[in-house]
């Protein structure tokens, strides 16, 4: 990916000292995609003759180009096996230029232990939910006898509602036992 295609001067010269046989041939394929001429591919991949006859013969055998007979001219377009070639190149080029760099890497370190840190709160969290859940469940236990205390009752003798601590009706005046609920059967 360091080669990029028909640079000028003094950037085009920098990054082709630094192509791969790979960036070579992606040149080459690119080139060819319109097809054109042997003298035009030298041109553009600032290749010499016997480098380009070299790679055009290899890429010939892997038929990413062939050979095209425009106006008795041999020209050389790419295949779309090439063109194949071609995008696969740049998509590779382009989950390259995704890669983190090492302070993309701090990032992630320091998201993971924010994440790590979250995810020990979210259990302490937990925890005191599943203690209140646990708590609220006494309280409703309690709070469900203190409620069976509270039921009221009838008088056996007038018939009006009472409180169950009540001793004495104080419509009738009837004493009444405490420990035990009066029923119904027993009222009339």
């Amino acid at each position: 990916m360091s080669a990029t295609l028909h640079k000028t001067g003094k950037d085009r010269s920098a990054t082709l000292l630094r192509r791969s046989k790979i960036d070579i041939i992606v040149n080459i394929l690119a080139t060819a995609l319109e097809g054109t001429v042997k003298t035009n591919i030298m041109y553009k991949t600032n290749l010499g003759f016997a480098q380009v006859s070299q790679y055009l013969r290899y890429l010939l055998d892997l038929e990413c180009l062939q050979v095209v007979d425009r106006d008795g001219r041999t020209t050389y377009k790419t295949t779309p096996k090439g063109v194949v070639v071609l995008q696969g190149y740049r998509e590779i080029g382009h989950l390259l230029s995704e890669t983190q760099t090492p302070n993309d890497i701090r990032h992630v370190e320091t998201s993971r232990k924010e994440e790590e840190s979250k995810n020990v709160s979210l259990h302490l969290v937990n925890d005191s939910i599943n203690r209140i859940r646990s708590d609220l469940e006494e309280l409703r236990k309690r709070v469900l006898k203190l409620e069976s205390f509270n039921e009221k009752k009838q008088c056996p003798h007038c018939g009006n509602e009472l409180w169950p601590s009540f001793k004495f009706c104080p419509y009738c005046g009837m004493h009444l036992q405490v420990p035990t609920k009066i029923s119904q059967k027993e009222a009339t």
